[in-house]
């Protein structure tokens, strides 16, 4: 999926998420000097001309102006499988330990989640509200009758 933007609106909704997230108003030269390189590049043509993005590619600017301005802690890098999890701790034995222990418990609750729905002819075994209401009663749940 791509994301275009006319000319000079990269750049303002930038500013404007900036401005949202930390209270920092930047103008176009600011966030460059924070995004660097090929992306600063990207954010200057798109002040004169059009630019359409693919959605990874805003997703990287995003959270790289969200490090860099300090909102966040520690730079997305887009990496939904967990590898980087794995880098940091291959290094040291029991928090390594401690990793796997945590994978290997998220996947048996997730394959016993999945084979729940797969048994459950309603297909209702999935539902947000029901997962949530998991042991509790119509009055402890606040649920009116």
């Amino acid at each position: 999926m791509a994301m275009s933007f006319s000319p000079g609106r990269l750049p303002e909704t930038l500013s404007y998420i900036a401005g949202y997230k930390s209270g920092l108003a930047l103008s176009t030269i600011e966030i460059c000097d924070h995004l660097g390189g090929a992306l600063a590049d990207l954010v200057i043509q798109s002040d004169t001309c059009g630019v359409r993005l693919r959605s990874e590619e805003y997703e990287q600017i995003y959270y790289r102006l969200l490090y860099r301005i300090g909102y966040t802690e520690v730079e997305y890098t887009g990496d939904h499988s967990g590898a980087w999890m794995y880098q940091k701790y291959k290094n040291h034995p029991e928090l390594f330990a401690t990793y796997k222990a945590m994978l290997a418990l998220h996947h048996e609750e997730i394959d016993g989640r999945i084979m729940a729905a797969a048994a459950d002819q309603n297909r209702s075994a999935c539902s947000p509200f029901r997962l949530c209401m998991r042991g509790k009663t119509a009055a402890t749940a606040g649920v009116r009758p």
